[in-house]
């Protein structure tokens, strides 16, 4: 059995088919990344780094662009989706590794599964503020205490 069968039977990890990326929008003149930015972009990259750099400049183009509010909209509601996907897949695979009793496999999935649902709670919370049209709900609790004192007359 080849090991790519044997990393499916274990868990749902499937080939990734590479796209090419379409940029968001016509870029914008005179948008352009440092090298430290271009370097950051594509340091994770084998192959393709001018279809990431073109991509990224498009993204960058949309969100400085006249409709950047939507777009905002849009990316944040397509990271909640990932990173409930996530999520969803790392509690999954942490019952996996529970009933199979690897405890040191279920310590690194349990760290896993927690930073996911990190992320998706703060995209979440992202998204609703920029739904409300980015004002922030501020919620204020306080407690008081009223002593009472009868006068005698």
């Amino acid at each position: 059995m080849n090991p790519m069968e044997i990393i499916d039977t274990m868990t749902n990890v499937r080939p990734f088919p590479v796209k090419q990326l379409a940029p968001a929008e016509p870029p914008v003149q005179g948008l352009a990344f440092t090298e430290l930015e271009r370097r950051a972009l594509t340091v994770l990259v084998n192959g393709g780094e001018a279809q990431v750099l073109e991509h990224a400049k498009s993204r960058a183009a949309a969100f400085a662009g006249p409709d950047g509010a939507q777009v905002r909209i849009r990316s944040l509601a397509r990271a909640v989706t990932v990173a409930e996907a996530q999520m969803n897949e790392f509690n999954a695979l942490l019952v996996k590794v529970l009933t199979n009793r690897d405890f040191a496999a279920a310590k690194l999935v349990n760290h896993c599964a927690r930073d996911a649902t990190r992320r998706f709670v703060v995209l979440m919370d992202e998204l609703r503020a920029e739904s409300q049209g980015g004002r922030r709900t501020v919620v204020m609790v306080s407690a008081a205490q009223l002593n009472v004192t009868a006068a005698e007359e």
